[in-house]
């Protein structure tokens, strides 16, 4: 994918340069790009800044970075403490550490452990999220799994959702085909770290869940509309319309029951 017209990048040890198109960019040290960055691969340690946009194939950021544009590719991994300002528009993005997003994530794989904040709307196919991370818009997905805390400014849409929470889970709406929100996790790991941090202080709290076939543990919402519905342990629901089953099991409340 190299292009012989392009010449490659390296920034080590403390230095700055302006943007421009090249093959390969590596910078270590202490690193400032002032302006576009186009090439085949985009790597980055140590203390870094880019004055502009990154649009690459592959873009391996870690380190203190912060990039003050937009980032476009195939694949985003960062790692340590991250900031862009601007969109990331990607198939395959993995964020660990302490990240800020200023805009919109667009992506097919999306994988965010540590704590993320997005200012804009998160949108892809596979979503799975550790640790916590706050949405100030929408989270729209084919499949959405949670295993920790999340603030959702607005709505979170996906036709699967899977929800183990580990803290308060905050959004307006959740809508999807299957829904299934439980304090216990198939995974070991994660069960001892929910436990850890107290059960008591673990739920998902919203006005309207929405879907087809919904299981809620540890809940609290206004109104529950679906067709088979069990409402679980430390769940509190103000009315529950359904048109198929209804399952209310013990250590559950809820006032209103409309069959429709």
């Amino acid at each position: 994918m190299y292009f012989e017209d392009r010449s490659d990048l390296k920034i080590s040890g403390s230095g700055k340069t302006g943007g421009g198109k090249f093959n390969s960019v590596k910078i270590s040290g202490s690193g400032k790009i002032t302006g576009d960055i186009d090439c085949v691969d985009f790597k980055c340690s140590g203390s870094s800044t880019v004055e502009g946009n990154i649009e690459c194939y592959e873009c391996k950021v870690s380190g203190e970075t912060t990039i003050r544009g937009n980032v476009k590719g195939s694949s985003f991994v960062v790692s340590g403490s991250s900031s862009v300002n601007g969109n990331i528009d990607s198939e395959d993005v993995r964020i660990s550490g302490d990240s800020n997003i200023g805009g919109d994530i667009f992506v097919k794989s999306l994988k965010i452990s540590g704590g993320s904040r997005i200012g804009g709307n998160l949108k892809g196919e596979q979503i799975s999220v550790s640790g916590g991370i706050k949405i100030g818009g929408n989270c729209e997905a084919e499949y959405f799994r949670c295993s920790g805390e999340f603030n959702i400014g607005e709505m979170l849409n996906a036709e699967k959702i899977e929800i183990n929470p580990a803290g308060e889970c905050k959004t307006q709406e959740i809508g999807g085909k299957e829904i299934e929100i439980r304090l216990r996790s198939n995974d070991f790991f994660l069960a001892s770290f929910i436990k850890f941090i107290s059960l008591n202080r673990s739920r998902v709290v919203c006005d309207s869940i929405e879907g087809d076939n919904i299981y809620l543990e540890a809940t609290r919402a206004k109104i529950v509309r679906g067709n088979n519905i069990t409402i679980g342990e430390r769940c509190e629901i103000d009315t529950v319309e359904y048109s198929g089953e209804i399952n209310i099991l013990d250590g559950a409340v809820v006032k209103n029951q409309i069959k429709i």
